[in-house]
């Protein structure tokens, strides 16, 4: 139902709503100043955010503070009496009601804009207020803090960036489905490592294991080092910006590392495709385990053994088109060239350092 003439034409607001989240998350309080534009006018913009109806135009409203990119709310009559149907716009006037146009589907529209002049917004999980948004605790971000860090690189960028913070913490990048825990170290600009495991450990497993991830639980013990994030949360995990994957190991001649630039995994439609567009060796002797094929290099495993290379290796791990490769998800000793040579890798851990912008942004 549209507001009473007095609301419509008041000129600020204070509107608080109590909204219920998806289910995992807590009931909480959003508040912010908004200014009701006069009727019949609305906001025509490229920057439509949403559509959706409601019974109320104060939950519109309060949808809006939960969206971080909305200024404004265009407000028109539903389809039933009782209900509106609320256009959230992501464009910011400039000012108070200014550039409107008369609302072609009904002289009951209006628009209701977002005071920018307010600091008062709420924020969650524990972040406090700075302006028009939030500055949030390490393990969360967004303009009110409503999401999960998307790797560890969100963290060192708000100014956690001494190794003090380093720890577990779970993240969920942009496409990724749920969150997951990764380790995260505080330097380099903020280093997310989703894979780290000894030679005594058996990372042979199978397909749907190797998808999901596996190992130690880092929630109890964060210097656990044997664990995977799983070949899905990788995917998701390089897809959203442009990475830089470091292989350190050690090997029985000492320590080392190799550098994949623009490292990426495909999704599980491309057997989690491995590529990259070039390798550094900043040690100077550990040599490329791919380049032994153009590619492409695909993932296989006992039960999805989709090259015939887990067949003939009797290790998973990512492959080239004639088997080249090494296969370091096997149940014991794996193996790494160094220097002209094929060695015994003791331990070997996979850390990425984000390169670019997210791509959404």
């Amino acid at each position: 139902m549209t507001p009473a003439p007095e609301e419509i034409f008041s000129t600020l607001i204070f509107l608080a709503s109590c909204i219920s989240m998806a289910k995992s998350s807590p009931e909480v309080i959003r508040s912010m100043h908004y200014e009701i534009c006069p009727k019949g006018f609305i906001r025509e913009t490229n920057q439509n955010l949403q559509s959706f109806f409601s019974l109320s135009f104060v939950d519109c409203v309060a949808r809006c503070s939960e969206h971080p990119g909305c200024y404004g709310v265009n407000v028109c009559p539903g389809e039933r009496s009782e209900q509106v149907r609320c256009s959230l716009t992501g464009e910011v006037l400039p000012g108070p009601c200014d550039d409107l146009t008369a609302g072609t589907s009904s002289p009951q529209c209006f628009h209701v804009t977002k005071d920018l002049t307010s600091n008062q917004v709420v924020c969650q999980n524990g972040g406090t207020p700075n302006g028009d948004k939030c500055d949030c605790t390490i393990h969360f971000e967004g303009r009110i803090c409503n999401r999960l860090i998307r790797d560890c690189s969100e963290p060192f960028e708000n100014g956690y960036n001494t190794t003090d913070y380093n720890g577990a913490f779970t993240i969920q990048p942009i496409s990724a489905p749920n969150p997951f825990t990764v380790r995260c170290r505080f330097e380099y600009g903020g280093i997310t490592l989703p894979f780290w495991r000894w030679n005594t450990v058996n990372f042979d497993k199978d397909w749907a294991t190797l998808k999901a991830g596996f190992g130690d639980d880092l929630n109890i013990n964060p210097d656990y080092e044997n664990f995977f994030v799983g070949l899905e949360n990788l995917h998701h995990l390089v897809d959203q910006a442009e990475y830089q994957m470091n292989i350190f190991m050690s090997h029985p001649d000492g320590k080392a590392g190799a550098i994949y630039n623009n490292f990426n995994i495909g999704p599980e439609s491309t057997d989690f495709e491995l590529t990259f567009d070039s390798f550094n060796d900043p040690s100077s002797y550990v040599d490329d385990g791919f380049a032994v094929s153009s590619g492409p290099w695909v993932f296989s495993a006992a039960d999805h053994d989709v090259n015939g290379c887990y067949g003939l290796k009797g290790k998973a791990g990512w492959y080239g088109p004639g088997c080249e490769g090494y296969g370091t998800f096997s149940s014991g000793d794996f193996d790494w060239p160094v220097n002209g040579a094929t060695k015994p890798i003791e331990w070997m851990m996979f850390f990425l350092v984000r390169m670019s912008p997210y791509d959404e942004e």
